[in-house]
């Protein structure tokens, strides 16, 4: 019982360091893409502001969906992170209490990764950005 205890302190410091960490990365780094965006737009010709394509509401929708992407691709790194955390501590904790029992787990994990991977292609198929 020890170890579960030990394992929820582990999870419970591996997502506030998560939070946290990647939060203030995805910050950082939407303000830096946000800058050098527009300073991009600013250094352009005054006929890229005349093209009808290239209207001021287009632009900072350009914005805002280039913050929005990469603010779901630092929570998909940061759930990786969590998830190798995880998995590493429970791959400890099971080795600890019987090896064999782990061996033949771990033995699963590919075809749990294949059925997982199909399962995203067939129900994540539908939404694209």
């Amino acid at each position: 019982t020890i170890y579960f205890v030990i394992c929820g302190v582990s999870i419970l410091l591996f997502t506030a360091t998560q939070f946290g960490c990647f939060g203030i990365l995805g910050e950082a780094l939407t303000a830096r893409v946000r800058i050098a965006l527009i300073t991009t737009i600013f250094r352009q010709e005054v006929g890229f502001h005349d093209d009808p394509e290239k209207t001021p509401a287009l632009l900072g929708s350009a914005l805002q969906l280039w913050a929005y992407r990469i603010k779901n691709f630092n929570n998909a790194v940061g759930a990786l992170f969590e998830s190798t955390g995880a998995l590493t501590c429970g791959l400890v904790i099971a080795f600890a209490g019987s090896w064999r029992m782990s061996l033949l787990m771990l033995a699963t994990l590919p075809v749990l990764s294949v059925t997982g991977a199909i399962q995203m292609k067939f129900f994540g198929g539908g939404t694209t950005l």
